[in-house]
């Protein structure tokens, strides 16, 4: 019989899935039902569950995190993810961490259970919709990964570049970044020259088109060097 934890933070929604996964199927035993809150690794450590299933959420980090901690000191355990929202830009990282299934909250209770022993039997599974997506988001990390690779920016220069892209003087970049108006133009040039163009508006333009540019407003300036 296969030792079932659930997590979540939907209390209604744990004793719902307790109660259609124990009373429909004899291969499941519902182990406990735990928050998202609680201590999961003492939990897992007491309870020796065969398959973790827990909620996660776009944008929190709370599932995730939990994921990592358990499949890093029980790498045994099978983990499935069942997400909220198919936006799936949580997807690779989740896979990282060391889940076998990822399904979306609104599948069926067969798809659920299919999925419990797909992975008890080192079957990974994935929601179809969420193929193209998982595909997309490693395409995207990837590109950003070999952009900023070509380039070798290093942190401080990627900071010199996105307050250039707001129009700064080398003065108010000095400011806002705490160092010489001498250093500022020394990371210029370093920029120019590893980004091969001739000037700054050449190096924001690249930059930006490549994607490896971070964000910053001209407010964000004028509140740093006022």
């Amino acid at each position: 019989m296969t030792r079932v934890l659930l997590v979540d933070d939907d209390h209604l929604f744990l004793e719902l899935l307790e109660h259609t996964l124990s009373t429909d199927y004899d291969e499941f035993r519902i182990v406990e039902k735990l928050d998202v809150s609680a201590d999961i690794l003492t939990g897992v450590e007491e309870l020796k569950p065969d398959v973790m299933i827990i909620g996660v959420r776009p944008y929190s980090d709370r599932g995730i995190e939990l994921i990592e901690t358990v499949h890093k000191k029980y790498p045994e355990i099978k983990v499935i993810a069942l997400s909220v929202s198919e936006d799936g830009t949580n997807l690779p990282r989740l896979i990282n961490a060391g889940i076998s299934a990822y399904l979306l909250r609104s599948c069926s209770i067969y798809e659920l259970a299919d999925s419990i022993l797909s992975v008890v039997n080192g079957v990974q599974v994935l929601t179809p919709s969420m193929i193209g997506k998982l595909m997309e988001a490693f395409r995207r990390q990837s590109h950003s990964a070999q952009n900023q690779s070509l380039f070798s920016l290093s942190d401080r220069e990627k900071e010199i570049l996105k307050y250039v892209a707001t129009g700064a003087s080398n003065k108010e970049i000095a400011k806002s970044c705490y160092i010489s108006e001498t250093t500022v133009k020394t990371h210029l040039r370093n920029i120019l020259s590893k980004m091969e163009v001739k000037n700054r508006a050449g190096a924001v333009s690249l930059a930006t088109t490549m994607g490896i540019l971070p964000k910053i407003s001209r407010d964000e300036v004028s509140s740093s060097v006022s």
